[in-house]
């Protein structure tokens, strides 16, 4: 059996953003805003006054918006202390901004990270359990698009006929080897991206409940925080993380040295006591109740579920 071993930390199981991490999507999300302030001249002012005479630009972009949702995005970016979007305006804004990310991907203009693939090949290779969360509706789609997305064991993102309410919103999951091409309702009130919630049901999804794992993200707000049961992998800007108290366990500037690192922490480990877990009970909700789902070291994992033609 192997593992994923960093800093001394030892991890079954890995879970990926989409964003950032393994396609360049957030690079199309700016281009569909920018389309948009270019379009609507009152925002493009509301946006240089709000940042004291800037235009529209990418950093400010990244800051304000990476690991947010759409609503948070679209307010940091374009909300006055003295005079608040209206929700149908927000709306209005998201729609726009949604109708020109479609003409990217419709067009095929989103691409992967070079060495992505590498560490995802590596990763189904010893048999390490790899899923993705999004706060995207599209995100399925899109790591379709960039061809990853027969890699995964789980993915989990906002159903994307849903609304967001007081309880979050209902969410989506697919598992691409099980159930090609079809996603299925998952549950309502599930919390927004920047709270690790989301990545622990995908966690749980791959058969390890209660248990440490190693999540990968770029963005600063997210990897800067402690959380209970996700040590994350960070790849982007370090100096964004510098207002941030807490330091991700491990810091990455670039994709390539990421998986550079993350590869070279792919471990043996004996197992001696054999169990039995599933990766995906029958009924599809969640991890199964046996607890022997999350074996320790000196024991022996055998898995009941349908073979992966990616791990053979």
């Amino acid at each position: 059996m192997f593992q994923l071993t960093v800093k001394d930390q030892d991890f079954p199981c890995v879970v990926f953003d989409v964003d950032g991490v393994l396609g360049m999507t957030f690079v199309r999300q700016y281009d569909s805003f920018g389309i948009v302030v270019n379009n609507n001249k009152w925002l493009a002012e509301r946006f240089e006054k709000k940042f004291v005479g800037r235009k529209f630009n990418f950093d400010t972009f990244n800051k304000q918006c990476n690991g947010r949702a759409r609503p948070e995005q679209i307010r940091n970016l374009f909300d006055l202390d003295d005079d608040k979007l209206t929700q149908e305006q927000v709306d209005d804004i998201s729609k726009q901004k949604d109708t020109e990310y479609q003409k990217f991907k419709d067009n095929g203009q989103i691409e992967k990270y070079d060495h992505m693939e590498d560490l995802l090949k590596k990763l189904v290779k010893h048999n390490i359990p790899i899923g993705f969360f999004s706060g995207s509706t599209s995100a399925a789609e899109v790591v379709e698009i960039i061809g990853l997305l027969d890699y995964f064991d789980i993915g989990i993102f906002p159903h994307p006929s849903s609304k967001v309410d007081e309880n979050g919103r209902i969410h989506a999951y697919v598992k691409p080897k099980e159930v090609p091409g079809q996603t299925f309702t998952f549950e309502k009130g599930f919390p927004t991206k920047s709270n690790e919630a989301g990545y622990i049901k995908c966690a749980e999804k791959l058969g390890f409940l209660n248990q440490k794992f190693l999540g990968v993200e770029d963005a600063a707000n997210v990897a800067g925080k402690k959380l209970r049961l996700m040590e994350v992998a960070y790849v982007g800007p370090l100096e964004d993380l510098e207002e941030f108290e807490h330091k991700p366990l491990l810091a990455c500037e670039t994709h390539e040295e990421l998986v550079e690192k993350l590869i070279s922490s792919i471990k043996e480990v004996e197992y001696t006591t054999q169990i039995n877990a599933t990766l995906f009970n029958p009924e599809g909700n969640g991890a199964s109740k046996d607890e022997s789902n999350n074996p320790s070291p000196n024991t022996s994992l055998v898995i009941d579920s349908p073979e992966n033609n990616l791990r053979q």
